[in-house]
């Protein structure tokens, strides 16, 4: 059987709704008509993707410029080995000639 994300879902989409051969024949059923219905929703369905889309951008941008979480680590470890290095220099005498 193929892998059908869908069906890990639990909610519905408007698409998927409007295509089910049950919903529609409730909606007129109800004396709804379902292109009347989407024509309707089509300009706040709009909003929401444009806010989605915006809210993306923004979190893989806030994503890309934040620091890894292993910076720090490596940070410590580079102080460590320069303290140590510029140690042994001042020890052997060597800190101050180039």
């Amino acid at each position: 059987m193929p892998y059908r994300p869908e069906a890990n879902r639990s909610e519905l989409t408007l698409a998927e709704a409007f295509a089910d051969p049950l919903i529609l024949m409730r909606m007129r059923a109800d004396g709804q008509d379902p292109e009347k219905l989407r024509r309707a929703w089509a300009p706040l369905i709009a909003e929401l993707r444009a806010a989605a889309a915006v809210a993306d951008s923004a979190e893989r941008l806030s994503a890309a410029t934040r620091d890894p979480p292993w910076r720090g680590l490596v940070e410590d470890c580079v102080r460590s080995a320069w303290s140590a290095t510029a140690g042994a220099a001042a020890s052997s005498g060597k800190e101050g000639r180039r």
